[in-house]
């Protein structure tokens, strides 16, 4: 069996993995499908880490009674205030 590049359309031997015409891989349309799923859920991913990460302080911010500036001074005189 022979396997046609989808770039150059080049006839390959069926053991090539790459077009030996133009060297692009040989890869069947199916598995450069899971490959852009496998980028999509890396993305997903990071996007909720950022979100679930950043949710806690952004969410005691808004529907804390001290407000904005309470929270950073908090912080501040934990950090450098001597005991």
């Amino acid at each position: 069996m022979v396997k046609i590049c989808s770039y150059c359309g080049c006839e390959n031997q069926e053991s090539f993995n790459f077009c030996s015409n133009c060297g692009r891989p040989l890869i069947p349309k199916e598995e450069k499908n899971l490959i852009i799923d496998y980028k999509k859920l890396i993305i997903i991913s990071y996007v909720v880490t950022i979100i679930f990460s950043w949710g806690g302080l952004i969410f005691n911010l808004l529907f804390n009674s001290y407000g904005f500036f309470w929270y950073y001074r908090t912080i501040f005189t934990i950090l450098f205030n001597p005991i």
